[in-house]
């Protein structure tokens, strides 16, 4: 579809209990904000560029195909 990412991200009860844990290991209010706001950036950024630049293009399993659009 025109428009719409080619990925989603779901938040599933095993994130939330890490990302919990570790946004409780900052001391102070502000940078917990701040944490928080980084990694809510990153994965907006990787929806929307799933793959890095750099990175090594794997194959796909045999037999898969991916659609031209």
């Amino acid at each position: 579809m025109t428009g719409s990412t080619p990925f989603l991200i779901e938040k599933t009860t095993n994130f939330e209990r890490s990302f919990k844990k570790l946004v409780n290991t900052y001391k102070s209010q502000s940078q917990k904000q701040e944490f928080i706001q980084i990694i809510s950036q990153y994965l907006d950024e990787l929806i929307i560029h799933p793959y890095p630049t750099q990175a090594k293009v794997e194959p796909l399993p045999s037999g898969l195909k991916l659609p031209d659009y």
